[in-house]
């Protein structure tokens, strides 16, 4: 054999153990997508609150001082009148209060990333 032949049979069989197969190099880039994206969703429901009710903005980046009053103030009522209840959800628990109630008190209520603030009339 010449040494032309050998050098590119050496080089071929570098190639070809340094490879991988299309479905393994796929499956590999399906995998880092899919940790990706499960990575982004937990940062995302994380650091923020979120507002349901009739205001403009219903995501609010979460602020470690951040308080209900905070986030009421961010997400914009535009509502004709005030609502009458507003409930917090913090994972499994929510809770209910009566909205003059908590603007009466004086006392705000501190949030945590992720929780959900309803408005209702």
């Amino acid at each position: 054999m010449s040494k032309l032949k050998y050098i590119a049979l050496c080089l071929v069989l570098v190639v070809m153990a340094s490879c991988t197969t299309r479905s393994a190099a796929n499956k590999k880039a399906s995998e880092t997508f899919m940790q990706g994206q499960m990575s982004a969703k937990s940062q995302s429901q994380q650091q923020i609150i979120t507002v349901k009710g009739d205001v403009m903005n219903s995501v609010i980046p979460y602020t470690k001082d951040m308080t209900l009053a905070k986030a009421l103030i961010a997400a914009r009522w535009r509502g004709i009148r005030d609502p009458k209840y507003i409930t917090i959800t913090r994972g499994e628990e929510s809770y209910k209060i009566k909205a003059s109630d908590f603007f009466t008190a004086g006392e705000d209520l501190p949030l945590e990333p992720g929780d959900v603030i309803i408005l209702e009339r």
